[in-house]
């Protein structure tokens, strides 16, 4: 399969200006010049690590490269074509620099060439095999003497440029929380034990705190027939948020494009003094009355998973807000959880110790 290079140019230039005309075509006698440096790189194409598709774009550290310039640039009607090869930069693997010589006006008819060699490509995501790399010339504008510097960065895309390239970018952002349970009292001015008596306690609510949490973020396309996906890694902070910035195929337009986020199950465990906290009455004999008490449990978080949300114009500009994934709590144990009895069977019974279900609380 043909492969075919494709090329992002950015140049920047200083000019300064000069007298100086050739005589015929001795280019000795033009002092003045321009120098145009160009960045080689090749698409090795798509490869899978560690489950996660890697496209690499790796520079052309031995690349030949020349610049064209017309004849005519320099003699009217001289017919013909110069040539002229590039350096390597020193130090900078993948540059090339050439100094083309300008008249007063300065050369138009410019090309860059790059011819083609032959490199690694994956074409089936598993190995790489050689495959060649087609010659390909690319236009430069018009440049005027004096101290000029001309950037061009040139990626070398293997295959349809557009459906293989991923130059496009999108920020993902958002937000994972775990829940909890938290006390709900009559009164909220009670302090001290007050705050723990049954008879004071309307029962428990669910909130969703933020949570660190390893993420994996894939991006894939609702196109019809076009399977392929990006998978990143990323992490929310202690409060939960996260912000990843992502590629997509050029291909796709933004509103082709859809985000799956799937937060990674994790296990909390009080050995590691990160336990989760259930809360559930304890008998207090002393007092004989119930109070709201606490057990550390082993479980993990997991869930909130956020599945092929697709994105819109409006996402280009501020990013894709993907909200906020819950993950809910699995006990190790369930059997070792207290306090799963309501109050008006009498609790249960472990030993010495009487548990009862606060409402409202996780159904175990």
């Amino acid at each position: 399969m043909k492969k075919k290079l494709f090329f992002v140019a950015m140049a920047a230039l200083a000019l300064a200006g000069c007298n100086n005309q050739p005589t015929e075509l001795n280019f000795e006698e033009i002092k003045t010049s321009a120098t145009v440096k160009v960045y080689v790189t090749y698409d090795m194409g798509e490869r899978v690590e560690n489950g996660v598709v890697v496209n690499d774009q790796v520079v052309k550290a031995d690349a030949t490269v020349n610049a064209l310039v017309d004849y005519n640039e320099y003699s009217a009607g001289a017919p013909g074509v110069k040539q002229i090869a590039a350096a390597p930069v020193e130090g900078q693997p993948g540059w090339y620099q050439v100094v083309i010589p300008c008249g007063q006006t300065g050369v138009s008819n410019v090309q860059i060439e790059v011819l083609g060699f032959e490199a690694p490509y994956y074409e089936t995501k598993d190995a790489p095999i050689n495959e060649f790399y087609p010659s390909v010339t690319i236009p430069v504008p018009t440049l005027l003497p004096g101290d000029l510097d001309v950037e061009y960065v040139v990626m070398a895309i293997s295959g349809n440029a557009q459906n293989t390239n991923k130059s496009q970018k999108l920020t993902v952002s958002g937000k994972v929380t775990g829940v909890t349970e938290a006390l709900k009292y009559k009164d909220d001015e009670l302090t001290g034990t007050d705050k723990i008596k049954q008879s004071n306690i309307a029962g428990l609510e669910l909130k969703y705190v933020g949570v660190a949490c390893d993420l994996k973020v894939t991006v894939s396309t609702s196109i019809s027939g076009d399977d392929r996906k990006l998978v990143y890694t990323a992490k929310s902070d202690a409060d939960g948020n996260y912000s990843i910035n992502v590629n997509y195929y050029d291909a796709w337009e933004i509103t082709d494009v859809l985000v799956t986020v799937e937060p990674q199950a994790f296990v909390l465990d009080p050995e590691k003094d990160n336990a989760f906290t259930h809360r559930m009455f304890a008998w207090n004999k002393d007092d004989s009355e119930y109070r709201a008490a606490t057990q550390a449990l082993k479980g993990y978080y997991d869930g909130g998973k956020m599945t092929d949300v697709p994105c819109t114009n409006g996402d280009l500009l501020l990013g894709k807000k993907m909200g906020e994934s819950q993950l809910d709590f699995t006990p190790d144990d369930k059997s070792a959880v207290y306090g799963t009895a309501p109050l008006n069977d009498g609790g249960e019974i472990d030993g010495n110790k009487r548990y009862a279900t606060i409402p409202g609380g996780i159904a175990w």
